[in-house]
This record gives structure tokens, sequence and C-alpha cells, in this order.
């Protein structure tokens, strides 16, 4: 009865999941195009290059931060779409998700893990349109800027639910907005 309830509750967290996934189309064309342009990514390979942009924002180094967040948006971007396919047999449909629980058990924690990678690197994701776009508004390159900022605010609504983190973050992105059109708070 205990995984029965558990199965069911991962089953209402995963369903949000198959939403942010429907963002990037996973088909192969695309998958070997990003592999292509920018390699494979490894979780190691990923996280260094998000400290990199990272330091290179805090040293304030727009241009070469901006460059950093781009390469770091699209490995963030193929690893949410690859966490999401491990994880798709089971948040496919709810009955999978039953019918999976009941059977493999033992897939639960490491469905649970999946789930948290594929949260991290979607926020990092987002965390990289937006400090990319906030690097260009520093380099007065309003062009490039307003549609990183636009792109962050579509995908980030805020909510009840907002974390503190992601309250700072979409203020950060209204600032720039309101800094760009001129407008006064």
């Amino acid at each position: 009865m205990k995984n029965l309830i558990v199965c069911l509750l991962l089953l209402l967290a995963f369903s949000t999941v198959f939403v942010f996934a429907q963002e990037s189309v996973f088909d192969l064309a695309n998958v070997e195009q990003e592999i292509n342009k920018h390699g494979v990514p490894t979780l190691e390979s990923v996280d260094k290059i998000g400290i990199e942009a990272n330091k290179l924002y805090l040293e304030e180094n727009w241009s070469e931060s901006a460059k950093a967040y781009e390469l770091y948006y699209h490995y963030c971007n193929l690893l949410t779409n690859l966490f999401y396919k491990l994880a798709e047999p089971y948040v496919e449909s709810q009955q999978d998700a039953y019918i999976i629980g009941l059977y493999y058990p033992d897939l639960i924690s490491e469905f649970e893990n999946l789930e948290n990678k594929l949260y991290y690197y979607w926020a990092e994701k987002d965390k990289a349109i937006l400090r990319q776009g906030i690097c260009f508004f520093n380099l007065g390159n309003h062009n490039k800027s307003l549609p990183l900022i636009i792109q962050y605010l579509n995908v980030n609504k805020l909510t009840k639910n907002t974390s503190i983190g992601g309250l700072k973050m979409w203020n950060e992105a209204r600032s720039v907005l309101y800094s760009i059109i001129g407008y006064e708070e």
C-alpha cells in the first residue's frame, strides 16, 4: 500500500514534467545537430561550464559571460531533454506510471532522482537565458537582451508557488525590461 501511495504522489509530480518537456521537441535530428555543434554533454562538463559562466558574470565580464551562458543553455536544454527521456516511460501516462510502480518498486527512487536532475537543469537553463539577457543589457545591446528577457518571462510565471530564488530572478528580469523600455517603477 505504501508503494502505491508513493507511486500516486510521483505520478502527480511527474504530470507537470510532461508539460515542461514539450517545449523542446525531442527528435533525433535536433539532438544530433546539438551534439555536433556543442559536443556530447556530461554532468561534469556541463557543470564546469555553468561554474565558469557564473564566475565571468560575477566578474562583470559581460561579453564572455554571455557566450558561456549561451553554451550552458544549450547543454542544459539537452540534459533536460535526456533526463525527461529517461523518465518518459514513467510519465507518459497515468496508467503506465501506476503499473510500473507496482511491478518495479525499485525504480521509484531512480525516477525521483531523474525528476530532481530534470528540474535542476531546467532551472539552470532558465537562469542561463536570464543571465545572458542581463549580459547583453549591460553591454548596451538591447536588441539581443530584450528577446532573452521576454523568453525568460514567458517561461517563468510568477505564482504563489514561486520560490524566493525564482522571485529574485523574476524581479531581475522585470527590472531589466523596465530599463529597456524606459518605464519608471
